[in-house]
C-alpha cells in the first residue's frame, strides 16, 4: 500500500527527461506517464456535483452541493487495511479521487467510505492535521472532515451543509437532480409518509414503480411482524394484532396491485380467521339445541355474536365471517322480535298472547333480563289475582290462577303453597256442600 509519490511538477519533468532518452521504452512510459498526469489534473479540477444525504431536526433531508470538496479538495487518501495513521506514513497513502466515485458515505463506526465501481474502500481527508495527536485511527481522521461547497437546493429551504457525522452520504450526480433527491432522501428515511410524498410530487416519474414498491415492502414488513406477534401470543383471543397484520397487506397490495408477499400473507391470516370461526359455529349449534330442548343456552349466541364481530373486524370482505355472522344475528333478530312482540302484549294485558309468544325462549329468562320481565310480570299477574279470589273465597278461581303462575314459573314455591291451599280449601267447601243443604242453609 505504500508507494512512491511525485509531485505533479516532479512527474511532469520526470516525463519531459524520459522523452530524452534515446531508448523507445523510455519514450513510451513517459508518454504513459503524461497521460496519467492529465487524467490526475483532470480528476483534480472535476467540478464535482453531490446529494447530500442527513438526518435533519425534522427527520431525513437532503441539499444539492455544486462544488462539493472535503477541506477544501477533491482528493483522499485510501486507508483499507490500516489501522493507525502516522504523519511519516500519512503522505505514502495511495491517493484518490472523488470523480469517478459513486458514492461518499461516513458509516456507523465513523470511518469515511467512498463507493468506486460498487465498492466501498476506506478513505481519509487528503489534508490531515497531527497536531493533537500523533496518530489517528480511520474513525478520528473522518473527524477532521469538513463538506464544503455550494447550496443549490434543499429538501427544507434555509438548509445548511451539514457536519460530516455517522450517517451521512454523499451521493454523486453528474447535475443537480430533484426528483433524485427526493427519491433518495424517501428511500433514507425508509416510511411510507416518505414515499407517499415523494409519489405526491413525482408521481408519473420513472422511479414511481420503485416508489411503489418500496412502499410495499414497508406496508408487508409491518404485517409480517405483526402476523409473527399474533401467532406467539398465548392466548389468541386478542385480534388486534391480527387485524393490523390485515391491514397493512391489504395497504401493501393498494400500493402494488397483486403484490405477492401480502397475497400470500393474507391467505394465512384467511386460515387464523376459518380456525377462529369454528367455536362460533359450534356456539350457535349450542344454542339451536338449547333452543329445541327448552334449556338454558343464550349465553352462547351472544359470545358466538360478539366474537364473530370480532373476526369481522380483522377483515370485514372474508365471506365466510360474514355468513356465519348473518346467521348468528338472524338468530338474535327473532329473539329480539318475539321479545318485543310479548313486552306489547303485555303493555295491551294480553298476558296468555305475551307467554305465547315467549314460548321458544322461555328457558333463556335466567339468561335474558327482558325476558325474565315479561315472565315475571305475567307471574305475578296470576299470583295476585289467585290471592284475591282467596280473599273472597272463591277456591275454585283461585286454583285456576294459582295453575297459571305455575305454569309461568314452574319452580315457585309460592304459588304451589297457595295452589295446595286453594285446592284443599275447595275440597273442604265441597265435601261440606251435602250437610248445608240437609240443614237447609243452601239449595
Amino acid at each position: 500500500m505504500i508507494s512512491q509519490k511525485y509531485t505533479p511538477i516532479q512527474a511532469y519533468g520526470r516525463a519531459l527527461t524520459m522523452l530524452r532518452q534515446p531508448s523507445r521504452f523510455f519514450r513510451l512510459s513517459a508518454v504513459t506517464l503524461l497521460c496519467c498526469f492529465a487524467a490526475s489534473l483532470q480528476a483534480a479540477n472535476t467540478r464535482m456535483t453531490a446529494i447530500a444525504l442527513f438526518d435533519g431536526s425534522d427527520g431525513p433531508a437532503y441539499v444539492q452541493i455544486s462544488g462539493v470538496t472535503l477541506n477544501g479538495k477533491t482528493e483522499l487518501r485510501m486507508c483499507d487495511g490500516v489501522t493507525k495513521i502516522e504523519k511519516r506514513n500519512y503522505d505514502l497513502l495511495f491517493k484518490t479521487q472523488l470523480a469517478g466515485a459513486t458514492s461518499l458515505e461516513r458509516s456507523a463506526d465513523g470511518v469515511l467510505k467512498l463507493t468506486v465501481n460498487s465498492k466501498p474502500i476506506c478513505v481519509v481527508p487528503g489534508s490531515l492535521r497531527f497536531d493533537k495527536k500523533t496518530e489517528l485511527t480511520p474513525a478520528e481522521a473522518a473527524d477532521q472532515a469538513m463538506l464544503q461547497g455550494l447550496i443549490i437546493s434543499s429538501s427544507t429551504p434555509g438548509l445548511g451543509l451539514p457536519p460530516f457525522k455517522p450517517g451521512v452520504r454523499l451521493v454523486f450526480v453528474a447535475a443537480p437532480d430533484d426528483e433524485l433527491a427526493a427519491y433518495l432522501s424517501a428511500d433514507r428515511a425508509h416510511s411510507t409518509s416518505a414515499w407517499q410524498a415523494f409519489l405526491q410530487h413525482y408521481g408519473s416519474s420513472t422511479r414511481a414503480a420503485d416508489a411503489r414498491n418500496a412502499m410495499a415492502a414497508i406496508y408487508e414488513g409491518s404485517a409480517e411482524s405483526a402476523f409473527a406477534e399474533y401467532r406467539r401470543s398465548v392466548t389468541r383471543s386478542d385480534l388486534t394484532r391480527l387485524k393490523q397484520a390485515q391491514q397493512q397487506a391489504d395497504d401493501a397490495e393498494k400500493s402494488v396491485a397483486g403484490y405477492a408477499p401480502a397475497r400470500k400473507l393474507k391467505e394465512q391470516i384467511n386460515k387464523e380467521q376459518e380456525s377462529l370461526l369454528e367455536s362460533d359455529r359450534n356456539s350457535l349449534q349450542n344454542f339451536r339445541k338449547a333452543l329445541t330442548e327448552h334449556a338454558v343456552g343464550y349465553a352462547q349466541l351472544a359470545a358466538a355474536k360478539q366474537h364473530s364481530e370480532q373476526v369481522i373486524e380483522v377483515n370485514s370482505q372474508y365471506p365466510p365471517a360474514l355468513a356465519l355472522h348473518a346467521e348468528i344475528v338472524g338468530e338474535q333478530r327473532k329473539l329480539n322480535s318475539a321479545v318485543q312482540s310479548a313486552e306489547t302484549s303485555l303493555t295491551a294485558r294480553r298476558y296468555d298472547d305475551a307467554m305465547a309468544v315467549l314460548a321458544p325462549y322461555r328457558s333463556f329468562a335466567p339468561e335474558v333480563p327482558r325476558i325474565d320481565a315479561v315472565v315475571s310480570a305475567v307471574y305475578t299477574v296470576h299470583l295476585v289475582r289467585g290471592q284475591e279470589f282467596a280473599k273472597s273465597r272463591a277456591w275454585d278461581q283461585a286454583a285456576a290462577e294459582f295453575r297459571r303462575a305455575l305454569d309461568v314459573r314452574s319452580d315457585s314455591n309460592d304459588a304451589a303453597a297457595a295452589l295446595k291451599n286453594a285446592e284443599l280449601q275447595s275440597n273442604n267447601a265441597s265435601n261440606k256442600q251435602p250437610e248445608l243443604r240437609r240443614e237447609g242453609r243452601i239449595r
